[in-house]
């Protein structure tokens, strides 16, 4: 690798990840340093998506949310030019928007995306489990909320669970009667059974 490969920098950059700081000074250093081999890899290969997120990470870390959101916007956008890391843009940036935006809806949104690509894979089961936490959350506070049905209903459903699936969105349409994505998704779970 040369001193100009975007993959030396975004190396480089998960290294210092990786060290712990002691002091606030330090880690304020080690994001410094982070920031500016991520910029680096990006400036050289602005394709690179998984730099992109891994910066847009690095700015949530340091509450820099502007420019966290700003970077996973771009890494979602790069990642669709580019056809690939979907998944890990979706899911980092659902972690964002839950964690430090504190916008459940929004990240409901993203992680929803993030189960739509390939199955089985690590980011994937994040994805299905934290909306499930978000659903189970949601319907501990509130045992009649249409919506938490609705969300288990739709990772059932991406699961390939069609009975459990099917059995979520009939609750998710008795508390929330009339909801349309509900009932589209419920008939045609039940058509896939005939």
């Amino acid at each position: 690798m040369t001193p100009d490969s975007a993959l030396l920098h975004h190396q480089l950059a998960l290294s210092y990840r990786g060290k712990t700081a002691n002091n606030r000074e330090e880690t304020e250093d080690l994001s410094g340093l982070r920031i500016q081999h991520l910029e680096q890899a990006i400036s050289l290969k602005p394709s690179f998506v998984r730099a992109r997120v891994e910066l847009g990470c690095v700015y949530a870390e340091i509450r820099d949310n502007r420019k966290a959101e700003e970077m996973f916007k771009k890494a979602i956008e790069a990642a669709n030019d580019s056809n690939e890391y979907h998944q890990i843009a979706y899911l980092k940036y659902a972690n964002f928007l839950l964690y430090k935006e504190r916008s459940v809806p929004m990240a409901v949104v993203y992680y929803k995306k993030g189960l739509q690509l390939e199955n089985d894979t690590f980011d994937w089961n994040v994805c299905a489990r934290t909306l499930e936490k978000i659903a189970n959350g949601k319907i501990s506070r509130n045992p009649i909320d249409g919506e938490a049905f609705g969300i288990l209903g739709y990772v059932n459903q991406m699961r390939g669970d069609t009975c459990q699936a099917i059995e979520r969105y009939e609750k998710a349409i008795l508390y929330d009667p009339g909801n349309e994505e509900y009932l589209t998704a419920l008939c045609d779970l039940r058509l896939s059974l005939q």
